[in-house]
């Protein structure tokens, strides 16, 4: 699965930069990506998880010139379902009954 999430960090504008001028937004290498703060997010119904970091780690950081910031990951998730009082179709066929 890939997680994406987005904020606003007035702390990273660089509107009034030179910057800005030069690229409208910056992809940050993922060895700076522990460098910014980053939302504390988890997974309700998660039992297990990992981050799917093959030779590298699999992150994307990139700010716009705005402090807007643009988190992506990819991640394997082993998920806890719930399942009460539902009919699978298979029920539905094994009910009827032959006239």
């Amino acid at each position: 699965m890939i997680f994406r999430q987005s904020w606003y960090d007035p702390r990273l504008n660089y509107s009034g930069t030179d910057w800005a001028k030069k690229s409208p937004q910056i992809t940050l290498h993922y060895s700076l990506i522990d460098r910014i703060w980053v939302p504390d997010s988890f997974f309700r119904n998660a039992k297990e998880g990992k981050r799917s970091d093959i030779t590298v780690p699999n992150r994307l950081i990139r700010i716009h010139l705005d402090g807007k910031v643009l988190y992506s990951q990819r991640f394997v998730l082993i998920n806890q379902l719930k399942i009460s009082n539902i009919s699978f179709l298979i029920d539905f066929y094994l009910n009827l009954t032959v006239k």
